[in-house]
């Protein structure tokens, strides 16, 4: 494990989890599966990325105040606690989670990085994990709000997702800087 926590930003069918997957599978990293009380995708994959939980369960881990960043969207909270960053390389997160955990996670540095593709990659994407056109709606207008100030907020890397150099080179490139310890970075 390294001691930097890098925290995955990006708006929704940018490809954070693909990439961090990609990273994980090929190059040994971990990443934290966060905690949501939404329900599952059709895409099967969507189980490596969430630990589906109840309502109940959030409001018992913010009770205990075990909730060290977390976010609500369409009626769903998302979450994460300090063992699970502890224990992992990398984290997707939203703007509003990371802006959270800087004030509150003082374990380890936080790289972020920020994953930028074109709407219309981000409509393929979303189309190919099945989500209905209503749902691309919710999500990009939910992103147009959160991102609104993402052009003034300092990421420490920056990479573009928009197929042209595929996500095994762009995966390549991140490894290759995080094992030169580079402290800023764009792809």
């Amino acid at each position: 494990m390294s001691k930097y926590l890098y925290c995955i930003v990006g708006k929704s069918g940018s490809g954070k989890d693909s990439i961090v997957n990609y990273l994980c599978d090929r190059y040994g990293y971990t990443k934290v599966q966060s905690y949501t009380t939404r329900k599952p995708r059709a895409d099967p994959q969507d189980k490596y990325n969430h630990t589906f939980m109840t309502e109940l369960d959030f409001q018992r881990d913010k009770y205990d105040d075990k909730v060290i960043a977390s976010t609500y969207f369409d009626g769903h909270h998302y979450w994460t606690t300090p063992d699970m960053l502890d224990n992992a390389d990398f984290y997707v997160i939203d703007i509003q989670g990371l802006k959270e955990l800087k004030r509150k996670y003082k374990h380890r540095k936080i790289i972020s990085i920020y994953i930028d593709a074109r709407d219309d990659i981000r409509i393929r994407r979303m189309r190919k994990r099945g989500e209905l056109p209503s749902e691309i709606g919710k999500r990009f207008k939910n992103d147009k709000e959160k991102f609104s100030e993402a052009d003034s907020y300092d990421f420490d890397w920056a990479v573009k997702n928009n197929g042209r150099f595929g996500i095994k080179r762009i995966c390549r490139k991140i490894n290759r800087a995080i094992k030169n310890n580079e402290r800023t970075y764009c792809i």
